[in-house]
């Protein structure tokens, strides 16, 4: 029986080989693989550099007594955050020895010229020397100087506002007695603001052009949130006003804020108020742009050719802005970009793209 057994086996395995059946182990065809992608085109690129800083006046003053005396009369502004107005007289400081000592210099004023026109009549009739009429010349000169001077000691009795204002604090009572030279308050212009804002160094480059010489000025778009509204205010910044952080490195623009009469109450920000700024810089000719997540870790890109095929190229990068990338190419040709991951594919591969 086992010989018998073994014997059917054999059998069997013969009549399979000759029944078999033969397999056609040609290439097998792999489907394209599809990706998204999109198509990036060379174009002249404006750049923006983003920054943000607080709001500071431009004009800031003291105003300091000219005049000793005592304070008779305050203006109900003259608190800390009272607006005034230019022109607005702020204090007064009793002018009482002030209006004495016109008046006295106002006769000696009309007593030297008196004697000096006097003293012409004579040296016409030569009857008084040249050195007494230069005399009489000198002390009518001197008579009106202290006239002059006597005029302004009333007038500086009475401080006015110089610009349309803020009190940021005010230094003195009612009644009080102030020397000559001492502050009386601290206002600001409301209507003449600055913003400072930091930047890095290797940021100017997208802003200045290092081969102009000549001072360039670029535009600004300042924006923030007050006051439950999206508010925005045009401004300026100037190349020369750039001055660089001992600390930080980084260096500090200067934008000079201008009114916008579409925001209403609040033509120009409130000072101190933190704000966003978009610093408009040059324009750059023949940039590519891709969003950050298309470049591969070793720096190339992934591209789809006129033939369907998966191919990695190298790129110039010219900037890093968010999530957008700026660069160069040496094929001045829309580039169809492959921005699906694409560290398991091999180059050369058939890929059906997804335009986004």
């Amino acid at each position: 029986m086992p010989l018998l057994i073994i014997g059917l086996g054999v059998l069997i395995s013969i009549g399979l080989n000759y029944c078999s059946v033969s397999v056609d182990r040609g290439e097998r065809e792999i489907p394209p693989v599809s990706l998204n992608a999109t198509i990036t085109s060379p174009e002249a690129r404006l750049m923006y550099v983003n920054s943000q800083g607080n709001v500071t006046p431009l004009i800031q003053t003291r105003l300091i007594a000219e005049v000793s005396g005592i304070v008779n009369d305050l203006s109900s502004d003259m608190i800390s955050g009272g607006v005034v107005d230019a022109q607005q007289l702020l204090i007064s400081i009793d002018s009482g020895d002030y209006i004495d000592a016109l008046n006295r210099a106002e006769a000696e004023f009309e007593f030297a010229r008196a004697e000096e026109e006097r003293a012409r009549n004579l040296a016409l009739d030569d009857l008084t020397s040249q050195s007494d009429l230069d005399l009489k010349i000198r002390m009518l000169r001197l008579a009106e100087a202290n006239l002059e001077r006597a005029r302004r000691d009333l007038e500086r009795t009475n401080i006015y506002s110089p610009f349309n204002g803020t009190v940021v604090s005010e230094e003195v009572d009612l009644g009080q007695f102030v020397n000559r030279g001492s502050i009386l308050a601290v206002i600001y212009s409301n209507n003449q603001l600055q913003i400072r804002l930091p930047v890095p160094s290797e940021q100017l480059g997208f802003i200045f052009d290092s081969s102009v010489n000549e001072n360039q000025t670029r535009e600004v778009r300042v924006f923030g949130s007050y006051a439950g509204r999206n508010l925005e205010w045009p401004a300026t910044v100037n190349s020369e006003e750039a001055e660089v952080d001992a600390r930080s490195q980084m260096t500090y623009l200067i934008a000079r804020i201008h009114e916008n009469q579409s925001n209403g109450l609040y033509a120009f920000p409130p000072v101190g108020i933190f704000l966003n700024a978009e610093i408009e810089g040059l324009t750059i000719n023949n940039l590519y742009a891709i969003n950050r997540s298309a470049l591969r870790a070793d720096g190339n890109i992934a591209l789809i050719d006129d033939n369907s095929a998966l191919r990695f190229s190298p790129i110039e990068i010219y900037r890093f802005d968010g999530d957008r990338i700026f660069f160069a190419s040496d094929s001045l040709e829309d580039l169809t970009v492959v921005t699906s991951p694409t560290n398991m594919l091999v180059e050369g591969i058939q890929i059906n793209p997804v335009i986004e």
